[in-house]
């Protein structure tokens, strides 16, 4: 157990808010879900029938994991063949949010505006009272008008005290406002759209021979590769795991044959 990648349970589905982001407490739900995220090493999204995720909750996903630097690989599941929870495949995050944001150039000028107004909040907004309800002020500096789409940030305790993490809620907020009228859903069509030339798909049947799997073990081409039973997803192993369990089929061998 302690060879394969440690991973979260399963991300809720569009990151804990399934519809639009209608108030502030929805927001901070999603906030709760990435940072929970990021604490892994592995984050597994369930597409289901195409309906339980949105492009753009993955792209606030894929970008908190880049500015992090966990969770290292994000698992896709989903149905297939009225199969439940079927291994898709598996991404590098930083090869997610560049997919998505080359996909539509919406989504890349939310990315960027994002990140101004992030940087923006991170050098103005100041919480000096260190007692309820925090609120924040904005640092003045003589010559400086901060544009109002910064200052509905910099003023708010909730966004004020993310730190880092507030690029992604930020970002999920400018998506929500702009691009989640209509719903771009992370179809199995959308995945292989978007993802095809980045996704490693080498996986270990845990039904076949023993003989079989020690040959999978030598082909993954990526950092990982998924443990599926009959198709269904169970885990991810690390590719030196797996190396080290080659060396260690291969010295018992040689120790039996003499």
């Amino acid at each position: 157990q302690a060879e394969v990648a440690g991973e979260v349970t399963g991300l809720p589905d569009n990151i804990g808010v399934e519809g639009e982001l209608v108030t502030d407490s929805s927001a901070m739900q999603i906030t709760k879900a990435l940072e929970k995220a990021t604490q892994n090493e592995i984050a597994r999204i369930d597409i289901k029938e195409g309906n339980s995720w949105w492009v753009t909750r993955l792209l606030a996903l894929s970008a908190g994991a880049v500015r992090a630097g966990t969770p290292k690989a994000i698992v896709f599941v989903g149905t297939r063949e009225n199969i439940g929870g079927t291994f898709l495949g598996w991404g590098e995050p930083s090869a997610i949010l560049k997919a998505i944001l080359n996909d539509k150039k919406d989504y890349f000028t939310a990315y960027q505006r994002a990140q101004s107004i992030a940087k923006q909040v991170g050098v103005f907004a100041v919480v000096s009272d260190p007692l309820p309800p925090h609120v924040p002020h904005i640092k003045a500096v003589e010559g400086v008008s901060l544009d109002f789409s910064v200052q509905r940030y910099a003023t708010r305790d909730d966004y004020a005290r993310l730190g880092d993490a507030a690029f992604e809620q930020i970002l999920m907020d400018q998506l929500a406002l702009y691009f989640e009228q209509t719903h771009d859903h992370l179809t199995l069509g959308r995945l292989q759209q978007l993802f095809e030339h980045c996704l490693y798909r080498d996986v270990i049947n845990l039904e076949s021979p023993p003989d079989q799997q020690m040959l999978s073990l030598l082909e993954p081409r990526g950092t990982y590769i998924a443990l599926a039973r009959n198709g269904r997803y169970e885990v991810l192993l690390k590719r030196e795991a797996g190396e080290r369990i080659i060396l260690r089929q291969l010295f018992t061998q040689v120790l039996q044959g003499k």
